[in-house]
């Protein structure tokens, strides 16, 4: 395997089976599922149950967090700012991104967070 190839295969993040999501592991959303049904199934006068429609959704900011614990569907992660939060896999697909990438951004998180605090200390 050539050197571009080992550097490229690093730095993509690829999309992760909920089994395979560990503890440690950084992630990133890369979509939402979301189903939904239309007017026209909800005024339809059929026999026929409505049928509901699957709605792929794009996250608005796809920072990384990292996974503390597993117990599908559901992952416990810890965010930039340390909040816990649980997702279901379910509806949430993820991409694992590598330790690297996840280091540094929740590293430059918390570096920013000091510089503007230390603004506003230097502001009063």
């Amino acid at each position: 395997m050539s050197e571009k190839t080992k550097t490229s295969k690093r730095l993509m993040s690829r999309e992760i089976a909920p089994e395979d999501i560990r503890a440690g592991h950084y992630v990133a959303p890369l979509y939402m599922n979301l189903e939904v049904l239309s007017e026209s199934a909800l005024s339809d006068s059929s026999w026929r149950a409505p049928r509901p429609a699957m709605v792929r959704i794009l996250p608005w900011i796809g920072h990384p967090v990292r996974a503390l614990d597993v117990c599908l569907p559901f992952v416990l992660v810890r965010d930039t700012d340390g909040d816990l939060e649980t997702i279901d896999t379910r509806r949430w697909r993820l991409a694992r991104v590598s330790q690297r990438f996840g280091k540094t951004v929740f590293e430059r998180v918390k570096a920013k967070k000091r510089r503007d605090k230390k603004r506003e200390s230097d502001d009063d």
